[in-house]
């Protein structure tokens, strides 16, 4: 289906665009090293390298992005020649021609383990990235998403353990982890505020019925948006309490910053 769909781009000879691997599904889970699906879409769009212009792959999994044969892959991909008709519009914006985005929203292993049980440790996380970076690659950094922190606005002040959370980003984890986006020199972080999405079948694990509770009470006398499928913090609670202190820690340490949407429509 892929080859037939990048044959089709040449047949109607379609201009070149973004594009990206993927916003729903990481390209990199265990299964690759099995059936290695995400090379072959890897080597398909550089075999039709100018039907795109910034190729994006996105993942929790840097380490496997990083492996030789892989990096090599995306360094290639990376590499926009003279020939491309987006050429001169890459020199200009200064743009890559391939990037890796990196989610990493967590500084120490036991939130990771917490909120996300199946994914690659912090550790690993940070070594892919540093990895990438070795080599070469572009990277963004997906500090995504801000979770709410304690001491939690209610009156009285709780925290997240009093409603059996595990503390997931404290001050100090967001200093480290714009520190070392600072540090590795990726292009910029990515951020937006978490939303609590309903589950397929209707439903919430423990934890986001938790989390849920927990913003109802600091939007009262309000209650959370409803949109999408998911909940999210009033818009003023979550400049606030969530983003603005995390966009402050980027000013100071001189890292860009990008909302999740901004960072999609600014990728060309």
């Amino acid at each position: 289906m892929l080859a037939r769909d990048l044959a089709d781009l040449d047949r109607f000879d379609v201009p070149p665009a973004p594009v990206h691997l993927s916003n729903s599904t990481d390209p990199f889970q265990p299964l690759e090293l099995r059936f290695a699906h995400t090379r072959c879409a890897l080597e398909g769009l550089q075999a039709h390298r100018r039907r795109f212009t910034t190729i994006t792959v996105l993942t929790k999994n840097p380490r496997l992005a990083a492996r030789s044969d892989y990096a090599r892959l995306l360094g290639a991909l990376g590499n926009v020649g003279p020939a491309h008709p987006a050429a001169a519009a890459r020199t200009a914006s200064g743009a890559p021609g391939a990037q890796v985005e990196v989610s990493l929203a967590f500084w120490r292993d036991d939130a990771r383990a917490f909120w996300e049980p199946g994914a690659p440790s912090v550790a690993e996380r940070v070594e892919g990235i540093r990895a990438l970076r070795a080599a070469g690659i572009p990277v963004v950094l997906r500090i995504d998403p801000l979770f709410p922190q304690s001491p939690l606005p209610t009156q009285p002040n709780r925290t997240l353990a009093d409603v059996g959370l595990v503390e997931a980003q404290t001050p100090q984890d967001l200093e480290a982890l714009v520190g070392f986006a600072r540090e590795t020199g990726v292009r910029h972080v990515v951020y937006s505020p978490l939303k609590i999405v309903l589950g397929r079948r209707g439903g919430l694990a423990a934890p986001m019925r938790n989390l849920l509770a927990v913003y109802r009470a600091v939007s009262a006398p309000g209650k959370p948006m409803w949109r999408g499928g998911s909940w999210r913090l009033p818009t003023e609670v979550a400049e606030r309490w969530v983003t603005g202190p995390f966009l402050e820690i980027c000013r100071r340490h001189g890292v860009l910053a990008k909302f999740c949407m901004r960072n999609l429509l600014e990728t060309d």
